[in-house]
């Protein structure tokens, strides 16, 4: 076993860059352009000019890759991009973010079945002496923590606006539920308390 865990670290580990597809996400980034012919001169003599929405983002020369001469692709906004070189390359480069969203979507999501469940117990148990509250406290914070998350950046669907960014109706939701299990809470709190002094 120790033989096998010595032979895993001994092998080197290699990074090598992928070209650059019409399409990439983000986390497929950075990818390599490269020329499509061999050229005549030496790589470093022609220049790429990358281009997004009309405006020149940057100009850079080429480097020796093989035959062929290459450069990095490293733009993660997302949007449409294009480029030109001097060898009369053309091309353009579409950055998606579609498994970033999904992430984002489903931890967001993840936390909100959480406090779901929890206003489920919450209601279950209401007959329980305390229980309900320790429940309803418990999603309550929950909420206060997603919505102090999403308030700090965290967006958990990109690019949707409906009027305003839908992320503030997905705020607009999760306080909405955050105050509903804190009013709960206190109401089962309240009947706790009735029924100790009857």
């Amino acid at each position: 076993m120790k033989k096998t865990i010595i032979l895993f670290l001994m092998i080197p580990l290699a990074y090598a860059l992928d070209e650059c597809a019409p399409e990439v996400e983000t986390f497929d980034l950075p990818c390599r352009i490269t020329t499509t012919w061999q050229a005549p001169n030496a790589c470093n003599t022609y220049i790429l000019r990358m281009y997004k929405d009309d405006t020149l983002l940057d100009s850079r020369t080429y480097t020796d890759f093989g035959i062929f001469c290459n450069t990095t692709f490293n733009y993660t906004e997302q949007g449409s991009y294009y480029y030109n070189d001097s060898l009369g390359n053309t091309g353009g480069i579409l950055v998606k973010e579609k498994m970033q969203q999904f992430y984002n979507f489903g931890v967001y999501g993840f936390f909100l079945v959480i406090v779901l469940v929890l206003i489920l117990f919450m209601h279950k148990f209401k007959e329980d002496k305390g229980t309900p509250v320790v429940y309803g406290a418990i999603a309550t914070t929950i909420c206060v923590i997603i919505i102090a998350v999403l308030l700090s950046g965290f967006e958990v669907i990109q690019g949707v606006t409906f009027i305003i960014d839908v992320n503030y109706y997905i705020i607009a939701l999760t306080a909405g539920i955050g105050l509903y299990t804190m009013l709960a809470s206190f109401s089962f709190y309240g009947d706790m308390k009735e029924k100790d002094s009857d």
